[in-house]
């Protein structure tokens, strides 16, 4: 196929994908929708139903509901849930060891000067940094509306992860197995990363709404 021709088509597909965002093809042949939150298993459970993107694809739930309404009140969502103190320590864990090794660089550099996970906890999250950042935004932010409500049919959660997902195959007429990807090397007890009680408050007031809606304690 001339090199002419080949662009053509690769900018059509480009220009197809585009049109589809923020839906993949494993969306629209399971009839599902996985809201993807950071640090929660997710790209194990998106290499299971068959999502091979290499980018990160942590959506909020409006975003799949402005762009093909329908398809979000009819398809079958679920999502992952986490100890945000648990969470916490795995995101803080993967920036310092360089993130994606691209765009995360910057901030792994900047995490990595403060003295220990307390000292970035207490006076940095705590403090307003990073609240922005994609692996530390409150996980109800992804699933909760503005009613307080969880918009999905199926919550999930990480000390669960086996069982859980085997929920979400059932419901979906699927076999699949789940790989570990993407796991942050760490202690096996992320309570052992807080030895200053500060700490574990500065996790409980920032992620109040998690605590709340998902009942965690640490």
């Amino acid at each position: 196929m001339p090199s002419a021709i080949k662009r053509f088509y690769g900018k059509l597909t480009q220009a197809k994908h585009s049109f589809e965002f923020p839906y993949s093809p494993y969306n629209k042949r399971h009839n599902c929708i996985f809201i993807h939150i950071p640090k929660v298993a997710g790209t194990s459970i998106t290499e299971a139903l068959g999502d091979r993107r290499a980018k990160r694809n942590h959506l909020p739930w409006y975003v799949y509901y402005t762009a093909n309404r329908n398809f979000f009140e009819n398809s079958y969502k679920f999502a992952f849930v986490r100890n945000p103190w648990d969470r916490a320590v795995s995101a803080y864990n993967y920036l310092v060891a360089g993130g994606n090794k691209v765009g995360d660089l910057n901030v792994s550099e900047q995490i990595s000067n403060f003295e220990s996970f307390d000292d970035f906890i207490i006076n940095g999250i705590g403090e307003g940094s990073y609240r922005n950042h994609l692996l530390f935004i409150p996980q109800s932010e992804f699933v909760v509306n503005g009613e307080q409500e969880l918009v999905v049919d199926f919550l999930g959660r990480f000390e669960s992860l086996e069982n859980d997902f085997r929920n979400v195959l059932g419901s979906l007429g699927l076999r699949r197995e789940l790989s570990n990807v993407n796991s942050s090397k760490r202690a096996s007890d992320y309570k052992e990363y807080y030895k200053d009680e500060r700490s574990i408050e500065v996790v409980r007031e920032v992620y109040a709404q998690d605590v709340k809606m998902f009942s965690y304690e640490f």
